[in-house]
């Protein structure tokens, strides 16, 4: 028979069975499956890409050195000799009073003393008046003034043109921090930012024997300058090197817990449709041997009969893929706007790669699962017509177990990038189903 009319065939007959439980089971696993791959999928790359696009932004700068302890001035002697910039930032925690005239109101806070380097590449916003917008800026506040979060205002009571009482001096509040972008998350930092000059903070106090400082030396400049820079250089056993790569830990860390989260509830969604297509198919196959015999009987060998029934899924596939691209898009939006307290805003596009994750894993389901069990229709002989005793051919149930475990072995590593993690649930599983 010319492909032609095969094609026509495997329609007709599709569209006669278009309202069969078993295909209406089969194309809904299909979509449940690609749909959420395809969501997660596309939502991790855009997620991935926005962390590494703005890593800059959330380590203040292409390098960073970090320490408990001040760093000596060979450290910026050398930087200046390789042409970088630098910024140098000081964080601890004090208590921030207002002025004795004014109350007895205090409030432990986070005290950031920057130099006149910072911020780098760091976002810093700031609203210099109460209805103003905030501005991106470059550069600290001046000596003599700072910056707070809203929150410490609230909590002490002041407003933009107060005193509060840092150390033993009293600051002017000039603006109020709307945005900080290289913000690291210590217990510390939880509490509200203050935030100052370096030269108000160096040599007093603030910085004395017992104080819990951090500091941290931010770098800038062309890649070849910064590695020759680092080379070579003994760390001591408080201080940390910190490159784009890392990018911000407690976002990077949010960010993959809620990640993970996903992929474990598509994993299950996967599973579950796995489970339908193998059940369904298994129907259908049965369903359909007596059609198998009689076209057996009108001449159609063993290939074309498993090319009509396997085009018939094929375009199942098809109308899987295209619905479930369409209810992603619009689902991987939603799991932003869920998630908005930790992801990154404006996220970029996914590559066409992320797409593909999808259709693949519907396909490979379709193929480790559905396939094998419609084997017997394939193999159908045209006595069947005559006795329907007669059972077909099809494969092992060794062998289609093994596939099976195989099959659903890949699908688990792709959604929880493990292999040993996957072998250990698959693992898991199986044993569990014997004991049941």
């Amino acid at each position: 028979m010319p492909l032609a009319q095969l094609v026509r065939l495997s329609l007709r007959l599709l569209r006669r069975e278009a309202r069969s439980g078993e295909l209406t089971l089969i194309f809904f696993s299909l979509l449940l499956a690609m749909t959420l791959s395809t969501a997660i999928s596309v939502f991790s790359a855009r997620l991935d890409q926005a962390i590494l696009d703005n890593a800059g932004d959330y380590l203040g700068a292409p390098l960073r050195v970090r320490s408990t302890e001040a760093f000596d001035e060979q450290w910026l002697k050398d930087a200046e000799e390789q042409g970088l910039r630098t910024a140098r930032v000081v964080t601890f925690p004090s208590v921030v009073l207002n002025p004795p005239d004014v109350g007895d109101e205090m409030t432990l806070a986070s005290v950031k003393a920057v130099d006149d380097g910072y911020p780098i590449n760091s976002r810093l916003r700031v609203r210099f008046s109460d209805t103003g917008t905030a501005e991106l800026q470059s550069h600290g506040p001046e000596p003599g003034n700072v910056w707070a979060e809203p929150r410490l205002l609230l909590l002490l009571g002041r407003n933009l043109g107060d005193q509060v009482e840092v150390g033993q001096g009293l600051k002017t509040i000039t603006g109020i921090i709307e945005e900080e972008s290289d913000r690291t998350g210590s217990f510390y930092n939880l509490s509200p930012r203050i935030m100052l000059h370096w030269q108000d903070v160096e040599g007093t106090p603030l910085l004395g024997p017992g104080s819990r400082t951090s500091y941290t030396l931010m770098l800038d400049g062309p890649d070849d300058a910064l590695e020759r820079y680092i080379e070579g250089r003994e760390l001591t056993a408080n201080q940390r090197v910190e490159t784009l790569e890392d990018g911000n830990q407690a976002l990077s860390g949010s960010v993959s817990r809620a990640r993970e989260y996903l992929s474990l509830a598509a994993l299950l969604a996967v599973i579950l449709a796995t489970v339908a297509i193998t059940v369904s198919s298994g129907r259908f196959a049965r369903r359909h041997l007596d059609t198998g015999a009689l076209l057996r009987t009108f001449g159609l060998q063993k290939r074309q009969m498993a090319a009509i029934f396997m085009l018939q899924w094929l375009v199942l596939f098809l109308l899987a893929w295209l619905s479930s691209a369409l209810i992603a898009l619009g689902l991987q939006q939603v799991i932003i706007s869920l998630l908005a307290s930790v992801v990154p805003e404006g996220l970029p596009s996914a590559p066409l790669l992320a797409w593909l994750t999808g259709p693949v894993t519907g396909l490979v389901c379709l193929v480790g699962f559905g396939l094998p069990q419609l084997r017997p229709l394939f193999n159908v002989t045209p006595l069947r017509v005559l006795r329907r005793d007669i059972e077909s051919g099809g494969m092992a149930f060794s062998s289609i177990m093994v596939l099976a475990v195989l099959t659903l072995f890949g699908v688990v590593t792709v959604f929880t990038g493990d292999w040993v993690l996957s072998a250990s649930l698959v693992l898991g599983g199986g044993l569990i189903s014997a004991l049941l």
